[in-house]
């Protein structure tokens, strides 16, 4: 993908979903990600220079039966312990690419306006957010589309309430 559609492409970050600090199984997984992304530190490779978020998100059975109801789980059960995770990691890209950009503009020379420069930093998309607005509709609104995370699972996986597409269901 990285050679045909896009060069510039590159994992910014990995994120563990499901999981299950109990387990030796999610332990070992842990320990296999952070080998693989060390051998893959000075490679030429997307993933050469991500990272593994310190934010996981947690086994939780409430993650799971939200999609059926057809629900975020900030609307279904805001207070369980998947929705904290997702908030604390929200935060925690937001973080992570704020340090990035910051890190990408001090090493580009200061764009140049075209125009007269406003006095208010302050963008349409944050006039318009709701001030009560949780982390993860927040970073919604500023997280770049070309950031790209990966997210492997370390535990098993939850079944899902859908049948997979193509199956016929019986």
């Amino acid at each position: 993908m990285q050679q045909r559609i896009n060069p510039a492409l590159r994992v910014s970050g990995v994120i563990l979903c499901m999981y299950e600090t109990t387990t030796r199984l999610a332990g070992e997984v842990l320990a296999d990600i952070k080998a693989f992304f060390a051998d893959a530190r000075n490679s030429p490779t997307v993933w050469a220079q991500a990272k593994i978020f310190e934010t996981v998100v947690r086994r939780n059975i409430k993650l799971a039966e939200c999609p059926s109801h057809g629900l975020t789980i900030f609307d279904y059960e805001p207070r369980c312990r998947g929705a904290e995770d997702y908030n604390a990691l929200a935060d925690e890209v937001l973080s992570f690419c704020a340090q990035a950009r910051e890190g990408a503009d001090a090493q580009s020379p200061p764009a140049q306006p075209d125009g007269p420069t406003p006095t208010d930093q302050s963008s349409p998309a944050d006039e318009a957010a709701p001030k009560s607005e949780t982390p993860s509709a927040n970073l919604a609104r500023h997280v770049p589309q070309t950031e790209s995370l990966a997210a492997p699972h370390a535990g098993a996986a939850e079944a899902s309430p859908r049948p997979a597409e193509g199956l016929q269901q019986s």
